[in-house]
């Protein structure tokens, strides 16, 4: 290892590298690109990723700096990856790094704010793939992955200023989830109800009954699909009627790999009824009778024993709600929020709703929720009415 690459340690012992590579042919300024490692390797892994994170960057620090927009993006995505950022994120900045095609024969240095306005102004007409515009949160989406790939470009001493901080950014379009009420989800239950009665094991069958309880799973725990997808017999607590929730799958490159957290970083254990225990229950002796064995480890599994992919469960179970009778906008994350509304609307607190979905904050939550909360708007009602009789 050479000093250039020697791996450095933090007080709090977080290892890292900051080799100086010259001077930035436009800049002037000293080139000491920072890369940290992740706590999880070793320190022979360290200096393998510092040399080939090393050999990903070096064309991009003051060799040439003329380097390409659309290869830069990629680099800072694999550097991302390699600093154990979510399979699932990796995915979707790297779909991003995508739409920034039209400038991405750019030098970095010669990217502008009109550029980056023309480009969302693009996007937002003709981005998507039918020639239909990309939607306005898309394009902000690719905002803020833009901001923070010329933040790093600022650090290797490619740009002086970046141009995203002053490009027009889209605003976000709120739009409310759908929940399922009423007749629909009385017809909702039965669907759920009748797939998993069934018995057939040839896989489409298998596919069909997985979607199934993973339809169970977000209406009566409000579980995201891959937290679903990630859920083992031993998380099932019966002694005390919880179900700890403590990890997604994400599919990274087409497959689907068990990552040991969930979106909200942290593991969080909810209640649930002895309706629920019976029905993890019945799964597991449904996947002991189609599987010859003792119902294996987790309930979402395919005909082979493998996991099932967050997007195959939330595609099938959009053909199970179709065939139910269910609205084209209703999909496998309304479960989840049907779960929510219901709650609220009969008078769970927001702190408990909120600890239950594993949302962020009670904020969060609030901002999603607020408007199915009862109580103020009724009561508003009855004192205009009550004013208006006694004026």
């Amino acid at each position: 290892m050479t000093d250039r690459l020697e791996i450095k340690r933090h007080p709090d012992g977080t290892r890292y590298v900051q080799p100086y590579l010259g001077t930035n042919a436009v800049t002037g300024r000293p080139l000491r690109p920072y890369h940290r490692f992740p706590d999880s390797m070793t320190d022979e892994e360290c200096e393998s990723e510092a040399a080939r994170w090393l050999e990903a960057i070096a064309p991009a620090t003051g060799r040439r700096v003329s380097s390409r927009l659309d290869e830069l993006l990629r680099i800072y995505v694999d550097d991302l990856s390699a600093q154990g950022a979510p399979a699932n994120t990796v995915r979707s900045y790297s779909t991003l790094a995508g739409y920034a095609a039209p400038i991405g024969s750019m030098a970095v240095r010669d990217v502008k704010v009109a550029d980056i306005d023309g480009l969302y102004t693009r996007l937002l007409k003709e981005g998507g793939r039918s020639g239909a515009g990309l939607s306005p949160d898309t394009v902000l989406a690719l905002h803020w992955f833009l901001r923070g790939a010329f933040n790093w470009f600022a650090l290797l001493g490619l740009v002086d200023v970046s141009p995203v901080v002053f490009a027009r950014k889209p605003r976000h379009v709120r739009r409310e989830a759908v929940a399922v009420m009423g007749e629909d989800l009385s017809a909702l239950n039965a669907a759920i109800a009748a797939e998993l009665a069934r018995t057939d094991s040839d896989p489409a069958s298998m596919r069909r009954h997985a979607a199934a309880f993973a339809a169970h799973l977000g209406l009566n725990m409000g579980l995201r699909a891959g937290e679903a997808c990630a859920v083992r017999f031993s998380d099932v607590w019966a002694d005390r009627g919880l179900l700890h929730v403590s990890g997604t799958v994400v599919e990274p490159k087409g497959g689907a790999v068990r990552q040991e957290y969930t979106k909200g970083k942290r593991p969080r254990n909810i209640h649930i009824t002895n309706a629920d225990i019976s029905a993890f229950a019945a799964q597991r002796a449904f996947l002991s009778d189609a599987l010859g064995r003792a119902g294996g480890k987790m309930p979402l599994v395919t005909s082979d024993g493998r996991l099932m992919r967050p997007s195959e469960v939330s595609r099938t179970v959009g053909g199970l709600l179709r065939e139910a009778g269910l609205p084209e906008d209703v999909t496998f994350h309304s479960l989840r929020h049907t779960h929510a509304s219901w709650l609220l609307a009969h008078g769970a607190d927001v702190k408990t709703v909120s600890e239950r979905l594993g949302h962020a904050d009670v904020a969060t939550t609030l901002q999603i929720y607020a408007h199915v909360m009862p109580g103020r708007d009724e009561a508003a009602a009855e004192l205009f009415s009550k004013g208006m009789q006694e004026g």
